[in-house]
């Protein structure tokens, strides 16, 4: 079976199937489309997999980003998401997103791909190398995970961003303040130091631990976690 006819019966199986993708020309090595398209079809396969169906006219072989975004994040917050650099040799091109080392929360989320004309044809196709702006496609998806809420991750994210700017050594202690930001605390016996003067504190809606000189009533360091040793 010729290259031609391979081709004709891939276009007429993806044609069959009738919600795969959008309809795009397949790229032509010898030319550069006026206006570079890339379209996006993500399926969430479990929480730890995202199918990417991804189609383009871009001259290939070249390299994308992809990635999965929590929507409506605040450019202050703590980034939730996980991106992957790719290369796309063929089209369509399909890959699993593999998210089992991400352990991102239950949301509403954004599969993204996108072509960086800077570095995305610097080793792949020439004629790519000439596309002056980015080239991009996002599509929608929910993720059901075992790894709690988003809202629960942000402001969990917010207050160990409060830690990291504000606490350090010998700052304060006030417990009253320390509460009310970062919520209740349950106390952890060091094992390393003198538990009469070096006292740890676990604040278990920010993960993580603040360890208190109690003779000098200031910070002597803090941990991410929960945490009972220097």
């Amino acid at each position: 079976m010729n290259k031609i006819l391979i081709v004709s019966v891939i276009l007429g199986m993806l044609s069959c199937t009738g919600n795969r993708s959008k309809h795009i020309e397949l790229p032509d090595e010898n030319s550069l489309p006026a206006n570079p398209r890339i379209d996006l079809q993500a399926t969430v396969e479990d929480e730890n997999t995202v199918e990417f169906f991804i189609k383009t006219d871009i001259p290939l072989p070249v390299e994308v980003m992809t990635s999965i975004d929590l929507k409506n994040q605040d450019s202050g917050d703590t980034y939730i998401g996980a991106s992957k650099r790719m290369k796309i040799d063929t089209t369509p091109y399909i890959f699993d997103f593999d998210l089992s080392e991400e352990e991102l929360p239950c949301g509403e989320y954004e599969a993204g791909v996108t072509f960086y004309p800077k570095w995305g044809a610097k080793d792949g196709n020439k004629l790519a190398q000439k596309i002056e702006s980015k080239v991009e496609s996002v599509y929608p998806i929910s993720l059901s995970t075992s790894y709690g809420t988003a809202e629960d991750r942000i402001a969990k994210n917010k207050k160990q961003l409060w830690i990291m700017n504000n606490v350090a050594i010998d700052t304060d202690w006030d417990t009253n303040k320390f509460v009310n930001i970062l919520g209740e605390y349950r106390e952890l016996k060091v094992t390393n130091r003198n538990p009469e003067i070096i006292k740890a504190y676990y604040f278990s809606q920010a993960g993580m631990t603040i360890f208190v000189n109690k003779p000098k009533k200031a910070v002597v360091t803090w941990r991410e976690g929960k945490v009972d040793t220097l």
